[in-house]
């Protein structure tokens, strides 16, 4: 009797020890699976390409962007908005100024006064629209240039000082190629800047040894020059910048057909202007968001 309840109970052990096996047996193959699907998901995770994971990140649709043509067209509209923008100017200008070969109107004898140094301001709004990140126009009003020429030299005839000074409006018209030095959200960018400008004379006035003479009539009235300009703007906050540059102009024959630089010869005299440029500028049109997009950084 006792035989066989041991034998049961020996048997029930047995049974119990077989079902743990099992079920210890199958807990194995689970977590198998499981670590090789962790595995899996993590390789493809780290081969997954970068654009894919900006994306993602973006909360972008992944059916829409896991392409890569999707992705680039997505990108090409964020890019569009971020440079589709205007900006307006105040600006401020200090030049050296020069009058290239000089006109006496035949005094000193024929003789030509020494050059000296000579300097003059401006002040002026400007517009402009960025078309893209590389490239935007620019067009705006100088209202008063103030530029000439300063003289003196001591000739056998006496000590002489001399001084031209011309006023003018200009208005300009410019291209401005963009190279980004630093992007973010306030960029700091390096312009190039090529163009012309219409300048017309307001008044032109000779002092020689203090006394003043109007020789508005011996000047032409119109005027066209080129510009190159080098400058940088810092943008300050979001919608705000700073420009610092040089700047540069030069003009055609602002000499008067019956006042040329020598008699009966058709000589001609130019305004050159070389100086520092000084700007604040707004600007608007893009929305902030857009500005902060990966492809405007």
């Amino acid at each position: 009797m006792n035989s066989s309840i041991d034998a049961k109970i020996n048997d029930y052990k047995l049974y119990k020890l077989f079902q743990f096996v099992e079920i210890d047996t199958n807990l194995y193959r689970i977590g198998k699976r499981f670590h090789l699907g962790i595995t899996a998901i993590v390789i493809s995770f780290l081969l997954l390409p970068k654009t894919g994971i900006t994306n993602i990140t973006n909360d972008s649709p992944i059916k829409d962007n896991t392409i890569s043509v999707n992705s680039n067209v997505s990108n090409f509209s964020m890019y569009r908005k971020a440079f589709d923008e205007y900006h307006i100017t105040a600006q401020y200008t200090y030049n050296n100024t020069w009058i290239l070969n000089q006109n006496t109107y035949g005094q000193f004898k024929g003789n030509r006064l020494s050059y000296r140094m000579d300097f003059g301001s401006s002040v002026g709004i400007m517009a402009g629209y960025d078309v893209r990140r590389e490239y935007g126009f620019e067009a705006g009003i100088i209202f008063r240039s103030f530029q000439g020429q300063t003289y003196f030299d001591k000739l056998s005839i006496g000590e002489f000082a001399r001084e031209i000074d011309l006023e003018y409006v200009h208005i300009p018209v410019m291209y401005k190629f963009k190279k980004y030095l630093k992007g973010g959200k306030t960029p700091l960018i390096l312009n190039i800047v090529t163009g012309i400008q219409y300048g017309r004379l307001l008044s032109a006035l000779e002092t020689v040894n203090l006394i003043d003479k109007d020789i508005t009539e011996r000047f032409n009235k119109n005027e066209i020059g080129l510009i190159l300009n080098l400058e940088n703007d810092l943008y300050l906050i979001d919608f705000f910048y700073l420009t610092v540059g040089l700047n540069s102009s030069i003009g055609n024959n602002i000499n008067a057909q019956d006042w040329p630089v020598k008699d009966g010869v058709s000589e001609t005299s130019h305004n050159l202007l070389i100086g520092l440029n000084f700007g604040m500028s707004y600007y608007f049109g893009a929305k902030k968001s857009s500005r902060n997009c990966s492809a405007y950084k």
